[in-house]
């Protein structure tokens, strides 16, 4: 089980607002031999932001193991062009479906959290998972949703448009 955590911040004095990322780095394997260690946290720096995971951390396809953890950092590098969290999310979905087997993104758990702030200080919140609201693996596919500025924003006294509010 992970422990992801994802705080948008109020106004830090002499700050301003910020992402806050926290993550364990426990790994469950498959076959229940002894845990391993992975970080789950990966820098975006060219689009200030972050992403970690939570859910299915690696699969076997023949001899070969495939980590979401490499494969997260190898999307992060390769989209190094992208402008836009939207965009990002909505790639990283895309290449999630290709990535994992679909038997997988049917029957185990997985997500991504991705948080940043735009440049115009805006803070933004993308969720990309294979999971519905309940935590079951139901999608049988990766989507990406916005969750903060369309939805929890105002609930923080922030009117998700204007950064000054």
């Amino acid at each position: 089980m992970t422990l992801l955590y994802t705080e948008i911040s109020q106004d830090l004095p002499g700050h301003g607002r910020c992402v806050l990322f926290a993550a364990d780095r426990r790994i469950t394997t498959p076959a229940g031999g002894p845990p391993r260690h992975y970080k789950k946290l990966v820098d975006i720096p060219y689009l200030n932001a972050a992403l970690g995971f939570f859910g299915l951390a690696e699969f076997r396809r023949s001899q070969t193991v495939f980590r979401m953890s490499d494969h997260l950092r190898e999307f992060v590098r390769a989209q190094a062009g992208t402008t836009s969290l939207a965009l990002f999310a909505e790639r990283l979905a895309t290449s999630l479906n290709s990535f994992v087997p679909s038997s997988l993104r049917r029957s185990e758990r997985s997500g991504i959290h991705i948080a940043g702030m735009t440049g115009d200080s805006l803070p933004q919140f993308w969720f990309v998972r294979n999971v519905d609201d309940t935590g079951q693996p139901t999608l049988g596919k990766y989507e990406a949703d916005e969750q903060y500025l369309s939805r929890d924003a105002r609930n923080d006294g922030f009117d998700g448009k204007d950064a000054a509010t």
